[in-house]
């Protein structure tokens, strides 16, 4: 049902509103755009009021204009799409359109929310998920009890679990006997006080192989890697042999300082 918006009272509550808002006419025209959208785009409200829809589209979008134009009119359109600001600034925006009646005729009721802080976390967990997929270290993500609930291939092929074999187990199956209960605790500790931790370990593999490891463990959660108070632990290749374990402990250094 198409809704009558009045001039008086509507527009002073659409000016109160943190969401840029537009009313526009049947063909883009900008009829009116409240205080947000003025401070968002650069312009001044006599400025927008002389432009339409298109002109505030990037170049390669302004052709799809009116079909959203026509979806906003027969039923209402929500998409995400990319404007520009009178700086040139491109900002990335989800807008909600519905039919409206406006000082009498057919009009569209065009609200915008930017999105460029979902985008940026989007990108970085794009990121974060091919160097987690692609990583020569061992990743494994656990909550706060330990659990795990993630792991990459590189963990898998350094411990000899499977995904499926470690989900949802703590990670004390991977418990060496060369630590006792102290050192364990004074590391936990570590990581409550500071958020992380760094440092040689010796684990054991599914076979019962007891191998060296530098280990990293990252309790901060950073929203790249881990949420919901999870761990993330970057297990450094082992080495075969005590030499070249030596060389990866000096360069595997640097890339845990990196955590």
């Amino acid at each position: 049902m198409t809704q009558t918006l009045h001039a008086i009272d509507s527009l002073s509550l659409l000016d109160a509103l943190p969401e840029a808002v537009f009313v526009l006419n049947t063909d883009g025209k900008i009829l009116h755009a409240n205080r947000t959208a003025v401070g968002r785009y650069g312009y001044s409200s006599d400025e927008l009021l002389l432009m339409s829809a298109h002109e505030l589209a990037p170049p390669e979008l302004q052709s799809e204009v009116k079909v959203h134009l026509v979806h906003a009119l027969e039923s209402g359109d929500r998409f995400e799409w990319r404007q520009i600001a009178k700086c040139g600034k491109v900002i990335p925006v989800e807008i909600f359109a519905k039919p409206i009646y406006f000082a009498g005729t057919s009009a569209i009721l065009s609200i915008v929310r930017d999105i460029s802080a979902r985008k940026r976390a989007e990108e970085r967990q794009q990121i974060a998920a091919s160097v987690f997929g692609h990583t020569h270290e061992g990743i494994v993500v656990t909550d706060a009890q330990g659990t795990v609930t993630e792991v990459n291939d590189a963990f898998t092929r350094i411990t000899g679990y499977s995904r499926a074999e470690v989900l949802g187990r703590n990670m004390r199956i991977l418990h060496s006997d060369r630590h006792d209960n102290a050192f364990y605790a004074s590391m936990w500790d570590e990581v409550a006080r500071t958020g992380v931790w760094r440092g040689e370990i010796w684990n054991r593999r599914k076979n019962g192989e007891v191998y060296p490891e530098l280990l990293g463990i990252n309790g901060r959660c950073p929203e790249l890697s881990c949420r919901f108070g999870s761990v993330v632990m970057n297990i450094m290749r082992p080495s075969w042999m005590f030499g070249a374990w030596v060389e990866d402990r000096l360069s595997g250094f640097s890339s845990l300082h990196n955590l």
